[in-house]
């Protein structure tokens, strides 16, 4: 039977196996001879494998060319299981050597020795053996130079071990041995016990944790650490802590440095900003501020500043800071002497620091008798120097500890000593300016005061100018006197002009001038804006545009006298630099979401004027100064209606602003935030008859703003820029409810369009569209066309919306306008009284007497009018005549028109009512207007007084009387509920009526004088309001002041305050006629 060897098929399979491993095998006989090497030695021998046992081991190993090294190596091999060695192998083919690992072994065979070597390609393992040596070796030294030291904790025994490294950085020899307790002992209690929980942490989560803090060493120093703790577990079971400790000393050390340097930095960007900004009033809190931060940065025990008075030979603590438990000095350190410290001054005079590192080895003994006694161990002080003289220094002391100073805290403090000489001067220089200043505006106030107080003298004579021109215009005059009275007239309306613009900018340079809050169309403000100055604009053939937004809330809560002054100033300005063109007045509205009832209006005044440049616009808004001296030639005026309204604007919290193009216009425009009121038009529904209007004017912007405000009403339109496109259209189509014909237009005229469209109308069935002309002037009646063409209706350019309104409804309703289109002639207004209606005029000059007295008898011809010269003569015609009604001049002789006032309120005490008084008076300031409602006067009149405005006048006080006479409501007072709850008795019911109106009466004057200052003083005194009126059931004025409480506006608050007061004189007039 064969041996496993010699069986073919196990030999075939042991050499496919051996021929298939990356290992070079080869097996030799003891003699030395191949007697087998597989595919891998045959490449590397670089020999057939079939040629093997033609060669001998030497052929190729040269170690074995001596044969007696082979022999012993063989019998070495028999002694040995194996042996194993490395080498190199050179490959035969290519020559590349490569490090190889060579296992051989003896093997015995039926008697037969054989010699097996597998030789392994080891280059691979050899090359990352190399890099580990490196590795090893680079990771050594990192960790050394990053003071870094590692460390093992058995969870189990406790055993801790620690690297070479980290004794180093404990500063400990490596053989000193190291266990927990040893190790904790480095820390504070403090640290140690975070150590602790962290490291019960770790081992709860398995996270990884840091720690950073300070270990302490026996030499007393420290060393900052930083600690990374990590667990490992063994099969799911914590078994050890390790962790790195990091010497991070110079780190931490560095990060602290640059965290000063910061804070430093930081320090003296805040003093310095703060001082920048300091008023002079704030300065010594500012300097004891900073010097207790820059104190506190140095960590001094005290910090001061003293100030040098050579003239005395003294040296005296200004400012001083102490920390807790230093007691303060600078009350001991007043007019010190400062012959007690020469070596001191002698080093601050040459600009040099002056410092006492310990006073311990202070060799001056007078210094040190004055330091000694205030604890100071350590001194530090910088001069204060201006311009090269010497003014004071400022110090910081140690008290606790000697302090060894470092560069930073000696630059921070001489900063910190110029930084205050700086301010020393600034605020010096600051004083004196604002003295000069000061003196400046007292001067100008004084110039400013004069002129607003002159304003009675100014005034008076232009009222008799004005007044009787007015008059002798209405009587019968020759043309050419006409033309004369008329000339005057304009001329005292321009100087009147003039001078207001001067009151008003001296009354706003006085502070003298204040706004009112009241409740105001804007509509109609912006209409009566229009009327004033709509002459000017035909005169010079320009067309006057209003574009206000069609759905604008209309009840705003403004001063109208200041805002309508603001426009018209806008407005005369925009036309006396236009020659031709047009102007446009747009209003529009901007709601603000987040208040309730609050909006922002804004006004713009267009023109297609002259234009003013950019250097221009730069004079506009100066005093007494216009664009250019030409354009005072050319134009004329003061140059203060632009200064007036944007004053006036400013007060108002906006700004007026401009846009212009040279040759082709000007735009100036301004918003203001208001309180308004929402109040819906009922009437619209009227309009149900007009559906569509025609539009025929030449101007495009004039066709838009009357067709917005026409679709806002539900009525279409249709557009034609001539009379031709108009009749063409009227022709093509017809069904127009109206036509509204401009007057002047191109091509055809309105007359002539209008002539010409009635031919076209005869020729409709049915229904005729109604024709309104539409004119920028008053005199076109004097057109025999217009007398002929029996035209509708005729509005005047810029139609107001009201009387659009009032136009398109009487044609709705098909109402005869004729007699409209004609001037309504004066009508003479009614006075009404029991007997002869008697009018008292208290009027010291006799021009005055005699125009106020034609102007009254002109309008009310039946009134008897009694005559007085001064106050007295006053009260004595008032107690002899009882008149009617009163006009009371505030300044006369004997008594002035307050005191006057207040002895006729006396006499009138035990009265039920009480005689209208009306102020008259040049002057127009607020504070005059309350000194004559505070005297007891109703009504305030300012000169010149002009007929429109007495007779509007009348009328409103004395519709107001007779709406006194309506009856009283339930509503208003519930008389008989109250007198229920008194058990019927009237006379306790009146007494606390009267008592309850006066609390009423007072609590109200002072509610309009807090709502802007005072909101805790306001609830209470609206709480206060609320249950008096309820409890005197005054039901529905009780509901007013429940109103006032919701409303979180002030400016709407005591719009409603004032107007309540009002109302209340009113109600208790009513109740008193009642009660008495």
């Amino acid at each position: 039977m064969d041996s496993p060897v010699q069986n073919p098929d196990n030999l075939t399979l042991l050499k496919q196996l051996m021929d298939n491993t990356s290992d070079a095998t080869q097996v030799s006989l003891e003699n030395g001879n191949l007697f087998y090497i597989n595919e891998e030695a045959s490449n590397r021998l670089g020999i057939p494998k079939e040629d093997a046992s033609k060669y001998y081991v030497w052929d190729f190993e040269e170690i074995f060319k001596d044969h007696s090294v082979w022999h012993s190596h063989v019998q070495e091999l028999k002694q040995i299981p194996h042996m194993i060695m490395e080498g190199t192998n050179v490959h035969q083919q290519s020559g590349e050597k490569f490090p190889v690992e060579v296992t051989v072994k003896h093997l015995s065979i039926e008697g037969q020795g054989y010699i097996v070597a597998t030789s392994r390609d080891i280059s691979e393992r050899k090359k990352i053996e190399e890099e580990l040596v490196y590795t090893n070796a680079y990771l050594k030294r990192a960790v050394s130079m990053a003071k870094m030291g590692s460390w093992e904790l058995n969870l189990k025994t406790r055993e801790l071990k620690w690297t070479e490294n980290l004794y180093k950085i404990h500063e400990l020899p490596e053989k000193s041995g190291m266990d927990l307790e040893r190790a904790f002992s480095f820390y504070t209690k403090k640290d140690q016990v975070k150590i602790q929980k962290i490291s019960e942490e770790v081992i709860v989560t398995g996270k990884e944790a840091e720690f950073t803090g300070k270990i302490h060493l026996k030499n007393g120093t420290f060393k900052w650490v930083k600690l990374k703790i990590l667990l490992i577990q063994e099969e799911g079971t914590p078994n050890k802590l390790i962790g790195l400790t990091q010497d991070i000393t110079d780190q931490q050390l560095v990060k602290e440095e640059i965290d000063k340097q910061i804070e430093l930095q930081t320090l003296m960007i805040d003093i310095s900003s703060t001082y920048i900004n300091t008023k002079i009033e704030d300065l010594s809190k500012t300097i004891n501020e900073s010097l207790s931060r820059i104190s506190r940065f140095v960590q001094a025990d005290r910090g001061y500043v003293f100030d040098y008075n050579f003239l005395e030979n003294t040296a005296s603590n200004t400012y001083e800071w102490c920390a807790e438990g230093i007691s303060p000095e600078i009350e001991n350190l007043q007019g010190l002497p400062i012959e007690f410290i020469p070596s001191w001054i002698e080093k601050h005079q040459m600009g040099l620091l002056f410092e006492v590192p310990d006073i311990e080895v202070l060799e001056d003994e007078n210094l040190k008798s004055i330091l000694e006694p205030q604890g100071i161990k350590t001194l530090l002080t910088f001069p204060m120097l201006n311009e090269g003289n010497l003014i004071g220094f400022v110090g910081f002391d140690w008290v606790h500890d000697v302090h060894k100073f470092q560069d930073s805290e000696k630059k921070l403090l001489k900063i910190f000593g110029e930084l205050l000489v700086s301010v020393s001067t600034k605020s010096a220089l600051e004083r004196s300016l604002i003295e000069a200043k000061e003196e400046a505006e007292k001067s100008n106030k004084a110039k400013s005061e004069f002129l607003a107080n002159m304003s009675h003298e100014i005034r008076t004579p232009l009222n008799g100018v004005i007044g009787f021109t007015d008059l002798l215009i209405n009587t019968e005059l020759s043309e050419v006197q006409l033309q004369y009275v008329e000339s005057a007239n304009s001329s005292a309306h321009s100087l009147l002009g003039i001078i207001n613009d001067i009151l008003d900018f001296s009354k706003i340079e006085a502070g003298k001038l204040e706004l009112e809050e009241v409740e105001t169309d804007i509509v109609e403000l912006i209409e009566q804006t229009a009327d004033i100055v709509k002459f000017n604009t035909s005169s010079k053939d320009l067309e006057l545009l209003l574009n206000i937004q069609v759905d604008i809330p209309r009840y705003i809560i403004v001063d109208p006298i200041r805002l309508k002054q603001i426009l018209v100033n806008l407005l005369s300005n925009a036309i006396k630099f236009t020659n031709k063109g047009e102007v446009e007045l747009i209003v529009k509205f901007e709601d603000y979401p987040t208040e309730q009832e609050v909006g922002k209006y804004t006004f713009s005044i267009r023109d297609t004027g002259i234009g003013i440049s950019e250097e221009q616009q730069q004079k506009l808004f100066k005093s007494f100064s216009q664009a250019d001296s030409s354009t005072t030639r050319k134009f004329g005026g003061t140059g203060l209606g632009l200064v007036i309204s944007q004053m006036l604007a400013e007060k108002m919290d906006s700004q007026i602003e401009i846009s212009s193009q040279v040759g082709v216009g000007s735009t100036f425009y301004f918003s203001i935030k208001r309180p308004y009121k929402s109040k819906v038009n009922n009437r619209i529904k009227e309009f149900s008859s007009i559906k569509k209007i025609l539009l025929i004017d030449d101007n495009a912007n004039n066709r838009k703003i009357l067709s917005d405000i026409l679709h806002h009403w539900k009525i279409e339109t249709e557009e034609a820029d001539n009379g031709l496109n108009a009749l063409q259209i009227l022709d093509e189509e017809k069904k127009f409810d109206i036509l509204i014909v401009d007057y002047h237009m191109p091509f055809m005229d309105g007359l002539t369009t209008i002539a010409e469209a009635k031919k076209i109308i005869a020729t409709f069935k049915g229904k005729k569209p109604k024709i309104l002309l539409y004119s920028s002037v008053d005199d076109i009646q004097s057109d025999e066309r217009f007398l002929n063409l029996e035209i509708d209706a005729k509005l005047i350019k810029p139609a107001k919306i009201s009387e659009l309104f009032n136009c398109l409804l009487s044609l709705a309703d098909d109402r005869d306008l004729k007699n409209n289109l004609s001037k309504s002639s004066e009508q003479k207004f009614e006075l009404h009284a029991d007997g002869p209606f008697k009018i008292l005029i208290a009027e010291d000059v006799p021009l005055n007497m005699i125009l106020i007295k034609t102007i009254l008898t002109s309008y009310f011809p039946k009134a008897e009018i009694i005559e007085a010269q001064n106050g007295e003569d006053a009260v004595n015609a008032f107690e002899l005549n009882q008149p009617n009604l009163i006009f009371m001049d505030v300044h006369m002789p004997i008594l002035d028109g307050y005191e006057a006032t207040k002895k006729i309120r006396e006499i009138e005490s035990g009265s039920s009512s009480q005689t209208p008084i009306i102020a008259l008076t040049a002057g127009a300031l607020q504070s005059e207007k309350e000194a004559c409602l505070e005297a007891g006067m109703n009504y305030f009149m300012t000169k010149p007084l002009e007929k429109q405005k007495i007779l509007d006048l009348v009328k409103e006080i004395f519709k107001r009387v007779e709406n006194d006479d309506s009856p009283l409501r339930k509503e208003e007072f519930d008389y008989e509920s109250l007198l229920e709850m008194l058990a019927n008795d009237a006379e306790l019911l009146r007494s606390i009526m009267l008592q309850g109106f006066a609390e009423i009466e007072e609590s109200l004057e002072k509610l309009c004088k807090v709502v802007m200052v005072d909101e805790k003083e306001k609830f209470n005194l609206l709480h206060k309001l609320k249950g008096l009126t309820g409890s005197l059931c005054m039901s529905e004025f009780s509901q007013s002041i429940r109103a006032m409480e919701e409303m979180d506006n002030p400016v709407m608050t005591i719009a409603a305050s004032k107007k309540a007061l009002a109302n209340f004189k009113d109600l208790k007039y009513k109740i008193e006629k009642k009660l008495l």
